[in-house]
């Protein structure tokens, strides 16, 4: 028995040695060494056969017959949301209220949280005003280019604030200038008089200095009171009214006009005053280039107080007009930040996680609610860099998830990573798969998938167990040949699946073939009950 072993081994290394024809004879000669050594060169002779019929092989057949052939790729994983928001806006500031709760179910654009916005409205304001006051400025002047600022008033110049080389804007103070075209009287009048006055109505003035009743407008009407020297109670209410030319300060003036026929008079005369200074400004940008009027001159609306050098208003007008855009994206900025205090869901999904509360600080760790996209999953898994090339997006599988055992989830490759990752020595490459129907299914479970690289169906097959392979597209089975004895038959192959192969060529429908209980890497006769003896 022993010489048996040595043969079929000696023919088994020439085997894996051996080119396709010597493989065929070699598979040949270990048939028939299997049966005829048995038979011939075993001690004592034949044994009594425990098998019905004198010479009859042991090996069971299998039959060619249609069905489907699927070759997969394994690939483990875990399930993760498709989409997923971690939400965590101004770490540090204080919570205001909290509009969401754990596991609860949320649409895009909900609010979940609101933060305390007292700085961030006072900044918003503040931005506002700015805008609006750049705005207005260059509304009224922006454009204008003027290489000259007038006086726009009548009057004598009291100041000039400026020298060459200065640079002006509109709001820049350039010179002040008394006006007497105009003068300014106060007079004082009982609670109950005062109260029937009101700004902008004409009244009578009487001006005992030369008999002579002009008009004024009121200008204000004080609503508190003044108590007097004697402890009387007054209101002071004061007019304006146009100088034509003899009037000066400190001529003396009094209230005496009617009120629903009755006169009312001041209690005492008045002084008439200039009115305060008026102030001159640039209204313009650029540089001074040169002063024309000094204090002591007398100007009107159109004397020119200074000039510009030429170009400098175009600059000027230009920086206005940048400031200007500044100050709108500063608003808009400030806009921006007021909106992240009211804390919204960009995606629809559930509150898996819920790490602020109302009172205290939002986290400082980045996590303040996270939200999962509900009843839509991945799969994400690793794919070994021999496998991937044969994995593409659209790909179907089959994805099971540990904790609900057996359970199929249909799938489709979804994503398949262009870059590997070196892990543990090996090169892995990353894939997802879209899980249909996945709702129970929660982020964070483990499984594994199996991806269909091939799906025959309704073809030829045999198990694998049945046949050899030698090459791509070419197998050997065993068939009884005649005498009844295990002969190799060539066959083209198709698909290699996960369990059988499909046949393309060389057995038909029903024929039957050896299970010679080998394996992929060829049949071993020797190892047969009879052998294992």
């Amino acid at each position: 028995m022993s010489k048996i072993r040595e043969i079929a081994g000696s023919l088994r290394q020439k085997f894996r040695e051996a080119g396709l024809l010597k493989k065929l004879l070699i598979l040949g000669v270990l048939a028939a060494l299997v049966y005829g050594g048995y038979r011939f060169l075993g001690p004592g002779g034949p044994p009594e056969p425990e098998f019905p019929g004198e010479g009859e092989m042991m090996y069971p057949e299998v039959m060619v017959e249609r069905g489907d052939v699927k070759k997969t790729i394994y690939a483990a994983g875990n399930a993760i949301a498709e989409s997923e928001e971690t939400i965590s806006v101004i770490p540090g500031a204080m919570v205001r209220s909290v509009n969401v709760s754990l596991d609860q179910e949320v649409q895009a654009g909900t609010l979940l949280y609101t933060l305390d916005d007292t700085e961030a409205r006072l900044a918003l304001r503040m931005a506002r005003l700015e805008y609006d006051k750049k705005r207005k400025e260059y509304a009224d002047y922006g454009g204008t280019k003027s290489s000259t600022i007038t006086a726009g008033v009548t009057g004598i110049v009291k100041e000039m604030n400026l020298e060459p080389g200065s640079q002006v804007t509109p709001d820049t103070v350039v010179a002040l200038v008394e006006t007497r075209n105009r003068l300014v009287l106060r007079n004082a009048f009982n609670v109950n008089d005062a109260a029937r006055f009101s700004v902008g109505e004409t009244v009578k003035v009487f001006l005992p200095d030369y008999i002579y009743f002009m008009d004024a407008r009121v200008t204000a009407v004080d609503t508190a009171n003044t108590v007097t020297a004697s402890g009387g109670i007054t209101r002071i209410v004061t007019l304006e009214l146009e100088n034509p030319g003899s009037l000066k300060a400190g001529d003396k003036a009094r209230v005496q006009t009617d009120k629903g026929g009755t006169t009312i008079s001041a209690l005492e005369n008045g002084e008439l005053a200039y009115p305060e200074d008026l102030v001159v400004k640039a209204k313009t940008r650029g540089t001074i280039a040169a002063v024309e009027r000094r204090a002591g001159d007398q100007v009107n609306p159109s004397t020119v107080l200074y000039r510009i050098e030429p170009g400098s208003a175009e600059i000027g007008d230009m920086e206005a007009s940048l400031a200007l855009e500044q100050s709108r994206l500063a608003l808009e900025e400030a806009t921006r930040n007021l909106e992240k205090y009211q804390v919204r869901s960009t995606v629809s999904g559930k509150v898996v996680e819920l790490n602020v509360k109302a009172g205290e600080k939002s986290p400082d760790t980045g996590n303040a609610i996270v939200i999962s996209s509900v009843g839509a999953l991945k799969m994400r898994v690793v794919v070994d860099e021999y496998d991937v090339a044969r994995i593409y997006v659209g790909q179907p599988a089959e994805v099971y998830f540990n904790a609900f055992g057996d359970e199929v989830f249909r799938g489709v490759v979804s994503y398949v990573s262009k870059t590997g990752v070196t892990e543990s020595g090996n090169v892995n490459f990353r894939a997802e798969i879209q899980v249909d129907g996945a709702g129970k299914v929660l982020p964070g479970m483990s499984g594994d998938a199996d991806i269909f690289v091939e799906n025959r169906e309704n073809v030829l097959v045999l198990p694998k167990e049945a046949v050899t392979i030698m090459e791509d597209g070419l197998g050997v089975v065993q068939i009884k040949n005649a005498e009844g004895l295990p002969e190799p038959l060539e066959v083209s192959l198709g698909v290699e699946g996960d369990s059988h192969v499909e046949i393309t060529g060389g057995l038909n429908e029903g024929d039957m073939v050896l299970l010679m209980n080998g394996s992929m890497g060829g049949p071993m006769p020797f190892e047969s009950p009879m052998i294992a003896q």
